[in-house]
């Protein structure tokens, strides 16, 4: 790009990119600049926030990822979608959490929850 300012898909991508490749601080940061800078239904938002909880959660940051995956959960309710693949990565993200606190009793919960979600939407976890 040429001085372009890049698009909220560009740079969510980017940030996925950044994540994958294992750089979790980074990715974590430009995940915070996508939320606090650009504008996007509420899919692509609560999308983004599961994404930095996802970063946060690699950096042990339990309680910030946390709360953003109750954003997350929020705008996927207000969009009705409290039912979706986008909400099962939310419980996804919760149950990897409450397994790396040591609760697995409430882990398997969550993910079972997770995966069953995913299933009915045609998405494997």
């Amino acid at each position: 790009m040429t001085g372009e300012a890049m698009s909220f898909n560009e740079i969510f991508q980017k940030a996925r990119n950044t994540f994958d490749g294992g750089s979790y601080s980074e990715a974590k940061q430009m995940w915070i600049e996508l939320i606090e800078k650009y504008e996007a239904d509420d899919i692509e938002m609560a999308k983004a926030h599961t994404e930095l909880a996802r970063a946060l959660r690699q950096l042990a940051e339990y309680e910030a990822a946390d709360a953003e995956l109750d954003k997350a959960e929020k705008l996927l309710e207000k969009s009705d979608h409290e039912s979706s693949s986008e909400m099962a990565m939310v419980l996804n993200q919760r149950g990897l959490i409450a397994s790396e606190k040591g609760d697995y009793t409430e882990a398997l919960a969550i993910l079972e929850k997770g995966m069953t979600m995913s299933r009915e939407h045609g998405k494997e976890p």
